[in-house]
């Protein structure tokens, strides 16, 4: 069965390679997919990877902070 959201995320994908736009993918993403699938149903070939490092390990956490936050007020 497929996620509802499903159809929207295909069509912005389906969008973005029409408009050429460079979509990415970091390497944490990719780690967190593979909890329940697996690497080869990831479209790699039309995103470019990038490395999670510490940087993006602080920036990540600040983004985070607000979604939990943001939840506790639902």
């Amino acid at each position: 069965m497929r996620h509802p959201l499903f159809k929207n995320a295909d069509g912005y994908f389906r969008y973005f390679l029409q408009k050429e736009i460079t979509m990415m993918i970091s390497t944490i993403s990719i780690a967190e997919y593979c909890v329940g699938g697996d690497v080869h149903e990831l479209p790699l070939r039309n995103l470019q990877i990038v490395p999670f490092n510490l940087d993006h390990s602080k920036r990540t956490g600040d983004f985070a902070k607000i979604a939990f936050n943001a939840r506790e007020e639902w």
